[in-house]
């Protein structure tokens, strides 16, 4: 029953569990740079473009919420700083040039997840190249897990041959 509710929540929600685009920008930039908003928006793009995560969001968001035209202007910024401080603060860090990006990730396994996760990283190193000085990675606990998972797995392979192989071996020398 567990599982299935999992599934459940998974299906409407496009994804329960969480990964992070962290997008670090040169110092001098703010949050109303059009390279700054060009940035959060390639990002949302390539998350879009993955059916399997669901609802990206980001300040960005927040200051398309502010517009009825959509298009993001110095009032909507001024107007960041009248949010309070515990929802900006997970999505954009000013002093540290650096906003994120969250989007939600299915329940799968790793085997199903690194493949996405190596496509994202993929698609953001070409976005760093289209965006000289910033930097993009992919981190969470999705992310983590999943490549830890698959190390963990490779790892023990090479484990279960060598000993297979040193057995043999003894067995050989010993019979």
């Amino acid at each position: 029953e567990t599982k299935q509710v999992w599934q459940h929540c998974d299906a409407k929600l496009g994804g329960t569990l969480l990964t992070y685009v962290v997008i670090d920008w040169p110092s001098g930039y703010d949050i109303g740079s059009p390279g700054v908003l060009r940035a959060l928006k390639d990002v949302h793009a390539v998350l879009y473009e993955e059916p399997m995560l669901g609802n990206p969001y980001s300040v960005l968001n927040l200051l398309l919420s502010f517009s009825r035209s959509r298009k993001v202007t110095t009032d909507h910024i001024r107007q960041l700083d009248r949010l309070p401080s515990h929802v900006r603060d997970r999505l954009i860090c000013r002093n540290a040039s650096r906003g994120v990006v969250v989007a939600y990730v299915p329940d799968a396994s790793a085997a199903d997840l690194l493949p996405l996760f190596s496509s994202l990283d993929e698609k953001l190193a070409s976005l760093e190249e289209r965006h000289p000085g910033f930097r993009m990675h992919l981190t969470g606990t999705s992310v983590v897990a999943s490549r830890n998972v698959h190390r963990i797995i490779g790892d023990l392979a090479k484990s279960l041959a060598l000993a297979t192989l040193v057995i043999f071996v003894v067995m050989s020398v010993a019979l």
